[in-house]
Protein backbone atom coordinates (compact mmCIF):
# COMPACT_ATOMS: atom_id res chain seq x y z
CA UNK A 1 0.00 0.00 0.00
CA UNK A 2 1.43 3.33 -1.01
CA UNK A 3 1.99 6.25 1.50
CA UNK A 4 0.24 9.42 1.26
CA UNK A 5 3.16 11.05 0.07
CA UNK A 6 4.03 8.73 -2.27
CA UNK A 7 0.39 9.27 -3.71
CA UNK A 8 1.19 12.77 -3.66
CA UNK A 9 4.42 12.34 -5.74
CA UNK A 10 2.55 10.38 -8.09
CA UNK A 11 -0.67 12.96 -8.53
CA UNK A 12 1.56 15.46 -9.56
CA UNK A 13 1.25 13.67 -13.47
CA UNK A 14 -2.17 15.00 -13.13
CA UNK A 15 -1.12 18.16 -14.96
CA UNK A 16 0.12 15.71 -17.89
CA UNK A 17 -3.71 15.24 -18.78
CA UNK A 18 -4.76 17.58 -21.74
CA UNK A 19 -7.45 16.68 -23.43
CA UNK A 20 -8.39 13.21 -23.70
CA UNK A 21 -8.21 10.23 -25.78
CA UNK A 22 -10.36 7.27 -24.55
CA UNK A 23 -13.51 6.98 -22.27
CA UNK A 24 -13.95 4.19 -19.90
CA UNK A 25 -16.62 2.68 -18.42
CA UNK A 26 -16.37 3.26 -14.45
CA UNK A 27 -19.24 0.47 -13.52
CA UNK A 28 -21.86 -0.32 -15.82
CA UNK A 29 -23.67 -2.50 -13.09
CA UNK A 30 -24.46 0.29 -11.11
CA UNK A 31 -23.66 3.41 -13.31
CA UNK A 32 -24.13 2.75 -16.58
CA UNK A 33 -24.40 5.92 -18.39
CA UNK A 34 -20.87 6.95 -16.43
CA UNK A 35 -17.82 7.30 -18.28
CA UNK A 36 -14.48 8.65 -16.87
CA UNK A 37 -11.74 10.13 -18.99
CA UNK A 38 -7.86 9.26 -19.03
CA UNK A 39 -7.21 12.00 -16.05
CA UNK A 40 -9.92 10.65 -14.12
CA UNK A 41 -9.22 7.00 -14.12
CA UNK A 42 -5.46 7.69 -13.31
CA UNK A 43 -6.91 10.27 -10.32
CA UNK A 44 -8.90 6.81 -8.93
CA UNK A 45 -6.40 4.44 -9.10
CA UNK A 46 -3.44 6.60 -7.55
CA UNK A 47 -5.32 8.10 -5.04
CA UNK A 48 -7.96 5.14 -4.40
CA UNK A 49 -10.82 7.35 -4.79
CA UNK A 50 -13.24 5.09 -6.35
CA UNK A 51 -15.50 6.38 -3.42
CA UNK A 52 -15.48 10.60 -4.62
CA UNK A 53 -16.78 8.91 -8.22
CA UNK A 54 -19.58 6.60 -6.72
CA UNK A 55 -20.66 9.50 -4.73
CA UNK A 56 -20.27 11.98 -7.59
CA UNK A 57 -22.50 9.45 -9.70
CA UNK A 58 -25.12 8.82 -7.24
CA UNK A 59 -25.56 12.30 -6.61
CA UNK A 60 -26.74 13.30 -10.09
CA UNK A 61 -29.93 11.79 -8.85
CA UNK A 62 -29.79 14.06 -5.73
CA UNK A 63 -33.39 16.72 -6.54
CA UNK A 64 -30.93 19.76 -6.05
CA UNK A 65 -28.95 18.69 -8.70
CA UNK A 66 -31.25 16.79 -11.34
CA UNK A 67 -33.52 19.55 -10.94
CA UNK A 68 -31.23 22.32 -11.52
CA UNK A 69 -31.51 23.82 -15.04
CA UNK A 70 -28.10 24.79 -15.21
CA UNK A 71 -26.67 21.45 -13.96
CA UNK A 72 -27.81 19.66 -17.33
CA UNK A 73 -24.72 19.88 -19.06
CA UNK A 74 -21.81 20.87 -17.04
CA UNK A 75 -21.11 20.71 -13.20
CA UNK A 76 -18.27 21.83 -11.02
CA UNK A 77 -16.93 20.02 -8.23
CA UNK A 78 -14.92 20.30 -5.71
CA UNK A 79 -13.25 17.95 -3.22
CA UNK A 80 -11.17 20.24 -0.13
CA UNK A 81 -9.21 18.48 2.44
CA UNK A 82 -8.60 20.44 5.50
CA UNK A 83 -6.17 19.96 7.85
CA UNK A 84 -7.66 17.50 10.08
CA UNK A 85 -8.34 15.07 7.27
CA UNK A 86 -11.93 16.48 7.36
CA UNK A 87 -13.22 17.34 4.05
CA UNK A 88 -15.72 19.39 2.19
CA UNK A 89 -17.76 18.45 -1.28
CA UNK A 90 -19.56 20.61 -2.80
CA UNK A 91 -21.01 20.92 -6.60
CA UNK A 92 -21.29 24.18 -8.08
CA UNK A 93 -22.94 25.65 -10.95
CA UNK A 94 -20.56 28.52 -11.32
CA UNK A 95 -18.01 30.34 -9.43
CA UNK A 96 -19.26 30.19 -5.76
CA UNK A 97 -22.73 29.55 -7.11
CA UNK A 98 -22.97 26.32 -4.60
CA UNK A 99 -25.96 23.86 -5.07
CA UNK A 100 -24.91 21.44 -3.13
CA UNK A 101 -22.64 20.88 -0.03
CA UNK A 102 -21.56 17.78 1.74
CA UNK A 103 -18.96 18.03 5.12
CA UNK A 104 -17.11 14.49 5.38
CA UNK A 105 -15.88 14.03 8.34
CA UNK A 106 -12.85 12.44 7.68
CA UNK A 107 -10.78 11.10 4.12
CA UNK A 108 -7.60 9.86 3.15
CA UNK A 109 -7.56 11.49 -0.09
CA UNK A 110 -3.85 12.55 -1.06
CA UNK A 111 -4.81 16.71 -2.38
CA UNK A 112 -5.96 19.45 -0.03
CA UNK A 113 -8.11 19.89 -3.53
CA UNK A 114 -9.46 18.43 -6.33
CA UNK A 115 -11.74 19.85 -9.07
CA UNK A 116 -13.66 17.98 -11.56
CA UNK A 117 -16.07 18.78 -14.38
CA UNK A 118 -19.16 17.06 -14.95
CA UNK A 119 -20.69 17.13 -18.33
CA UNK A 120 -24.13 15.46 -19.13
CA UNK A 121 -24.95 15.18 -22.88
CA UNK A 122 -27.18 12.39 -24.49
CA UNK A 123 -28.22 10.38 -21.43
CA UNK A 124 -24.36 10.25 -20.78
CA UNK A 125 -22.53 11.48 -17.45
CA UNK A 126 -18.81 11.97 -18.14
CA UNK A 127 -16.55 13.16 -15.41
CA UNK A 128 -13.24 14.94 -16.44
CA UNK A 129 -10.28 16.84 -15.22
CA UNK A 130 -10.88 20.38 -16.24
CA UNK A 131 -7.75 20.34 -18.38
CA UNK A 132 -9.35 17.37 -20.07
CA UNK A 133 -12.61 19.15 -21.39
Amino acid sequence: MKTKEQKQRELQHLAEFIGNEIYYRYNPHLFPNLLLTDGVRFLAETAQCFWLLDTIALLQKHPAICNHPQLQQIQFWTLQVDENESATLRCEQDTDEVVYQEKLEWTDFPLRIQRLWVCLENKLVVIMLPTEY
